[in-house]
């Protein structure tokens, strides 16, 4: 998966706030979504340019999101031959994708006394002719093998080989294709869906009556219990949080009947400002 890390140090609504080309953005309650219009490259690395600001409602300290994209990245094909622990050779095809499942090597007996190693590479084929001695039999070591492939020009650009191995002698084997090669998934539009964490403040901060707000703070005394209040800490308790081992707290309540304008919701956290809420519609008479 793509990982992709919204930085920075402002935080702005979505139509202010910095976005790279190809991406469109929007914000549903703490939940911001950047899509991109055409999809990201296969196994991308993401880096904005300029750095993207997070949207988030003026005066509310939000957590970057960390965001996953559903785009699964490109795999290279592999092949290993001989047997370990005497000629194993491990190769991996140099380009990720499909396509490397259509290469082959196979290791040819010159049937010639004192033949030298050598590689000859014919579109996606790769032959290693194999050493012999001078009675004919095979000599070449995994590593030799390896060492040959390694320095022909055109055999590096298909795969690179490795081995463990020392002495074992690599056997005859014929033309054998790299598999497991996959191109990548990849979505018309691929999005990116982080949530916003209120760190302190309340969100959102207008509505009318009866609207859901989260609020929260930090640095209370560790393991307490915080009162939300309306309006002052003789009004009406909304609800209570309870502070994690850090000092951070959140709590939703219920925004209740008020005549529309600023009000405020306090906390008896240690902090002696409260949170202002303007609220935008009261409820009707009779209801």
């Amino acid at each position: 998966e793509v990982k992709i890390d919204f930085t920075g140090t402002g935080f702005t609504k979505i139509g202010t706030g910095t976005k790279p080309t190809g991406w469109t953005g929007a914000v549903a309650g703490l939940v911001v979504t950047y899509t991109h219009a055409t999809g990201l490259a296969p196994d991308a690395s993401v880096t904005f340019v300029p750095t993207v600001t997070n949207p988030k409602v003026l005066g509310v300290v939000a957590t970057n999101p960390e965001v996953l994209t559903s785009d699964e990245g490109w795999i290279a094909a592999t092949l290993t031959t001989g047997t370990e622990g005497e000629d194993e050779i491990s190769y991996v095809a140099v380009t990720p994708g499909a396509d490397g499942n259509l290469i082959t090597i196979a290791y040819v007996d010159p049937t010639a006394a004192s033949a030298s190693l050598s590689v000859d590479v014919d579109g996606n084929a790769i032959t290693v002719n194999l050493a012999t001695d001078g009675l004919s039999a095979l000599i070449s070591t995994a590593a030799e093998v390896v060492a040959a492939i390694t320095a022909d020009a055109e055999a590096n650009l298909l795969v690179t080989a490795t081995t463990d191995e020392v002495g074992g002698v690599v056997a005859v084997m014929g033309a054998t294709n790299l598999a497991g090669g996959l191109d990548a998934v990849e979505d018309s539009a691929i999005t990116a869906t982080g949530v916003l964490t209120i760190i302190e403040g309340i969100y959102p901060t207008t509505g009318p009556v009866t609207t859901k707000v989260t609020v929260a703070g930090i640095d209370a005394p560790l393991f307490s219990t915080v009162t939300l209040y309306w309006e002052n800490f003789a009004g009406q308790v909304l609800g209570t949080a309870s502070v994690d081992i850090d000092g951070a707290w959140s709590k939703t309540v219920t925004i209740p009947s008020a005549i529309t304008g600023n009000h405020y919701i306090v906390a008896d956290d240690g902090t002696p400002a409260g949170f202002v809420f303007a609220v935008t519609a009261s409820l009707s008479a009779g209801r």
